[in-house]
């Protein structure tokens, strides 16, 4: 923000807050105080476009801070969170606020939002709000979410300079609804662009009518109405003929729909839809073609269309898209679909951007009659030079240096952040023209949804004749695998040179091994293969694993994540038995469908016995996909069966880390039970030093140990492990005391190389532990463990961790270990209920600071107890509470009794005050007889507490405490700086009606005496029912002759005049502002 600040010339931001969401066994709700961050933005004097990214708890606080931006006129929010229950009416409320405060300017407004809640936005009152506020020209909601559907129960009437109207497809319009926008339509001499649901066309013909007489709109899109992915709005084919040949005798350049071939306009569901025919079906279409052809023959002004037809078949979107491209060649459109099309058959096109279908889950049937479309005209499309999507920076695809390479990579996650979003028809594009390249070698296609193109993709593949390795990762929508059979058939049909295919879904599919395991046992020039995230089915008379690892010259085969049934682990197990070629075999992450546990354990076993002899690997890996939180062998009842089946499988692990002389890695890992990890580390560790070829354990590399670079990257920074290969609980669960042990006898500059890495340097004075969603838990265990070195340490702070017991043990032994520490301070906003009493072992401290912390009754007992024996000089508790409601005054009075150190000298309490709770902690504050601040937090209702102020002031007039500073609200009361000043001038926006109750007193009981004058600008919320009152006291209590104040009712300065006069013979200056 700093930076942002520095430039006071500054037109246009945009900001995006990104932060990592704590997922932990309590579910506490993460809360960061961002409010502070952007209060300086105000002073951006000239910034007119404004765009955040922002989080919904804030997003109430920032519209208070956007009503003092006074110059803003484009203003983009974006929230991609829930809305909870609290916070359901914020987007109407911040409509409400922007209508109300006529100091702003903006024009342009743009609100994303994600709302599953009926009550998280009304639009009556947002078309209300709209309407008073004149100055608006452009409005746009989109909802994230299509969970719900919004009623609009009327329309714009009277504000008529709106230029741009777009409103989501999930905002669904009733007769009264639609009428009211024809009527507006009719009227309107501004508004260019409308997008609303296609459910206006209830009212169709006054609907087209009004679009008819409209003189201004250019712009047309009715977006498909949808209902949590199931209830549809469709426009039938015969009334989009209707509908289209309206538009093209209007003013309107640019129309999208979507149509669907159905008898009826008419809401239907995806379970229950009426089909047609096949002949029908062919006699609508052949219609709808002719119909569109003659409106086009007679259009005036439209040159942008977009017709998309969801439950269009191949058939019909291969002639659609000759139509298409014939009324282009005619020149009667231009754009179809977002694509300048003329352009582009022109071959004028040197940048082509991908546009994203506004359909969920539906984009792949507009894209249907694309593909046939890019099929014809991007053959020809030779100045082709870049392809993007989305007008991201990032996901720009250079045509031209993909000639200058051998290996094709298209990858969807270095584009757009949600790769659910990004179009194949980008990955389409790329294919077509990178088809005739010759010495094209590799293919790797990462995150791409083939399925949408499936019966051209293998087309296009026969056209790479060089192919020799093909890699894809298929974003496949169910478990229906269509895809994989033909690809693998054409390969190793017509691409004879390929030796190495890797396969993986998104989502597990059902594959045949006869459909893909037979084609690959005959193609020899296969030497690796992976498939990952499947389930593979078959025969178990057919064998087909077995005869596939028979018949194929394979050196490495990768199955991850794939679920077996127990007879096709035979089948794998007798296969690998007799195998000969294999040097790298990879079972990770396996499922196995089992109906008895103990039959895991055994199908393992076969697994590891078919290998444990084998004298010729490099890399084994074999392991289970982790879903239990109990060891693999707890299936067993028996402790002695238990016992025996974990040393039969250490045994195989000795057998097997013995007999292959030049394993590289090794991983077949599975949890045991505690009391054999140091007979298994031990194991491991005398490998390691017996083997110096062996590199990875359990998925640990231990070269980043061996060389002080590699571990200090690779293991104790925020990635410590490499994702696509580490599982974590191999990792992390079974090899502390490996590691602990190898770090042992690591150099001393290595160590301290590590200790550089964790906190900078070793003379740190103070230590920010925050919550890092990518650290390991071995890695929190190095950085706590690694405190007690920082040996002139005085401050720890902590936000938001989630400690387990054994860090937090960690934790508390270290700190009792450093002399210097005297400040900790514990900033969780989302772990509410937690004991924090460890972090008082501190044996120097003298200052504590807690937030957020909600005390249950064990957890209170334990932080009192040691509470007691602090030598505190400052002590902070900042929003706390107790989870039993109905002993709120028992377990505050315990812990302020708790507190009895008498070297406190700053006392905040930030708590939920009643007039018992303040009573009572005032009470107390004698026992600390060097307090020199207090700071409380009382909101509202300050008649209440009038009593607890007085004797709060009492206890500075008296000298009881050593007391100077108050703050109750947010105003802080410097006595000793007040006494020296005649005029005493408010902080702008601080001072509220408690803190002229404060001055009243602090006046009467002559604390101070020399006030003359009092300004009070900048503070408008001080008027309260007692404002009058405090103001005549502090005047006749003092020497103040001038009080500055700001919009004053004139009934209050009347009345404090009036009442001056009356009983005073001084004369009082009120200077209203």
């Amino acid at each position: 923000m700093e930076c942002i600040l520095q430039n006071q010339q500054l037109q246009k931001l945009d900001l995006e807050l990104i932060w990592q969401s704590v997922q932990n066994q309590n579910d506490f709700e993460f809360k960061p105080n961002l409010y502070s961050f952007f209060t300086p933005m105000i002073t951006l004097k000239t910034l007119k476009t404004l765009k955040i990214h922002i989080l919904i708890y804030i997003f109430s606080e920032v519209n208070k801070l956007i009503t003092l931006m006074e110059n803003l006129e484009v203003l983009k929010l974006s929230i991609k969170e829930d809305f909870p229950t609290e916070s359901s009416s914020t987007i109407n409320n911040f409509f409400k606020t922007l209508q109300s405060h006529q100091n702003t300017l903006i024009k342009k407004l743009s609100i994303h939002y994600h709302c599953i809640q009926y009550t998280g936005i009304n639009i009556t009152k947002i078309i209300k709000h709209i309407e008073k506020n004149k100055d608006l020209k452009k409005i746009s909601l989109k909802n994230i979410s299509y969970n719900l559907t919004i009623e609009i129960p009327n329309f714009f009437r009277t504000n008529l300079n709106i230029k741009c109207i777009k409103f989501p497809n999930n905002f669904y319009f009733n007769k009264t609804s639609a009428e009211n926008l024809c009527c507006y339509l009719i009227n309107s001499l501004f508004l260019e662009e409308l997008q609303v649901s296609s459910t206006i066309t209830i009212s169709s013909k006054s609907f087209f009518n009004a679009i008819s007489i409209n003189q201004s709109l250019r712009k047309l899109v009715l977006k498909h109405f949808i209902n949590n992915y199931n209830r549809h709005y469709e426009i039938s084919l015969e009334d989009t003929q209707f509908y289209f040949n309206v538009v093209v005798n209007s003013l309107i350049e640019d129309f999208s729909i979507t149509s669907y071939i159905n008898n009826t306009s008419d809401f239907y569901d995806n379970y229950n839809k009426y089909n047609l025919n096949k002949n029908l079906v062919d006699y609508k279409f052949t219609n709808f073609l002719k119909s569109l052809e003659n409106s086009l023959a007679k259009q005036r002004n439209l040159r942008k269309i977009n017709i998309i037809i969801p439950n269009i078949s191949c058939e019909h979107a291969g002639v659609f898209g000759d139509f298409i491209i014939k009324n282009v060649g005619l020149q009667k459109i231009d754009f179809f679909a977002g694509y300048n099309l003329r352009m582009l058959m022109d071959n004028k096109i040197d940048v082509l951007k991908i546009q994203n279908s506004f359909i969920p889950n539906e984009s792949h049937n507009i894209n249907a009659v694309l593909y046939e479309i890019f099929n014809k005209l991007l053959v020809g499309a030779n100045r082709i030079i870049k392809i993007t999507e989305n007008n991201y920076k990032k996901s720009v695809t250079d045509i031209k240096s993909l000639e200058k390479n051998n290996i094709l990579t298209l990858n969807s996650k270095k584009s757009p952040k949600n790769s659910n979003d990004f179009s194949p028809l980008h990955y389409f594009s790329i294919l077509i023209l990178s088809s005739q390249i010759q010495k094209l070698t590799e293919i790797n296609l990462r995150y791409v949804y083939l399925e949408s193109y499936s019966t051209i993709f293998n087309e296009l593949l026969k056209k790479f004749k060089f192919l020799k390795k093909i890699k894809l990762r298929i974003l496949n929508k169910n478990n229906h695998n269509i895809l994989l059979p033909d690809i693998i058939k054409t390969l190793t049909s017509n691409m004879k040179k390929v030796s190495y295919i890797k396969c993986k879904f998104k989502y597990i599919c059902i594959i045949n091994t006869l459909e893909i395991f037979n084609d690959l046992g005959n193609h020899k020039a296969l030497k690796i293969f992976k498939l990952k995230r499947c389930r593979l089915i078959g025969n178990n008379l057919e064998n087909m694993l077995n005869e596939f690892l028979y018949k194929s010259r394979l050196r490495s085969l990768c199955l991850c994540h794939i679920i077996f049934s127990c007879e096709l682990i035979a089948q794998l197990a007798k296969g690998l038995e007799i195998n000969e070629t294999i040097t790298c075999l990879r079972l990770e992450k396996m499922i196995v469908e089992v109906k008895v546990e103990e039959f895991k354990v055994k199908v393992f076993f076969k697994i590891i016995k078919s290998v444990e002899l084998k004298k010729n690997y490099e890399v084994l890996s074999i392991y289970f996909l982790n879903e239990s939180k109990n060891d693999f062998f707890s299936c067993y009842n028996e402790e002695k069966t238990k016992n025996e089946a974990v040393e039969y499988y250490l045994s195989c692990v000795n057998t097997m880390i013995f007999n292959n002389k030049n394993l590289k890695e090794f991983n077949v890992c599975v949890k045991i039970p505690d009391k054999y990890f140091l007979k298994y580390s031990k194991m491991l560790l005398n490998a390691i030093k017996n083997n110096k070829s062996l590199k990875v354990v359990n998925c640990f590399d231990i070269e980043e140990i061996n060389e002080n670079k590699n571990f200090i990257q690779n293991i104790l920074n925020e990635c410590c492990y490499k994702k696509d290969r580490i599982y974590d609980y191999y990792s992390i669960k079974l090899m502390p005391i490996v590691i602990s042990e190898l770090i042992k006898t690591s150099s001393l500059s290595l160590k301290n190389a590590v200790v550089k890495k964790l906190f900078g340097n070793c003379k740190c004075k103070t230590l920010s532990l925050t919550y890092k969603k990518n650290y390991t838990k071995n890695y929190r265990i190095y950085k706590y463990n690694f405190i007690e070195m920082l040996k002139f340490l005085e401050q720890i702070i902590i936000f938001d961790i989630i400690f387990s017991s054994v860090e937090i043990k960690i934790i508390e032994k270290n700190i009792r270990k450093l002399e210097n520490l005297h400040t900790i301070k514990l900033k969780n906003d989302s772990i509410q209920n937690y004991d924090i009493s460890p972090f008082l072992e501190a044996k120097t401290l003298r200052s504590l600071k807690i937030s957020n912390i909600i005390f249950i009754e064990a957890c209170l007992s334990k932080f009192t107890e040691k509470i007691k024996f602090l030598h505190l000089e400052t002590l902070t508790l900042k929003n706390i509470n107790f989870d039993q409601n109905s002993k709120i005054q028992t377990s505050f009075v315990q812990l302020i009794d708790a507190i009895t150190s008498s070297t406190l000298k700053v006392l905040k309490i930030y708590i939920k005050y009643t007039e018992n709770l303040l009573k009572s902690l005032i009470e107390r504050l004698y026992k600390f007889s060097n307090l020199e601040c207090i700071s409380l937090s009382i909101t509202n209702n300050f008649i209440r507490y009038e009593n607890s102020i007085k004797m709060i002031i009492l206890l500075v007039k008296n000298k009881t405490l050593r007391l100077n500073k108050i703050k109750i609200n947010k105003y802080t009361w410097d006595l000793e700086k007040l006494k020296q000043e005649k005029c005493l001038k408010a902080g702008k926006g601080n001072f509220c009606p408690v803190d002229l109750m404060i001055l009243a007193e602090i006046c009467e009981e002559k604390v101070v005496d020399n006030i003359e004058s009092l300004d009070l600008l900048g503070n408008t919320d001080i008027v309260d029912s007692c404002f009058v009152k405090n103001i005549l006291r502090i005047i006749r209590a003092s020497k103040c002759s001038e009080v500055v104040l700001e919009m004053l009712r004139n009934r209050h300065s009347n009345e404090i005049t009036s009442l001056l006069q009356e009983k005073e013979s001084s004369v009082i200056m009120l200077i209203i502002s």
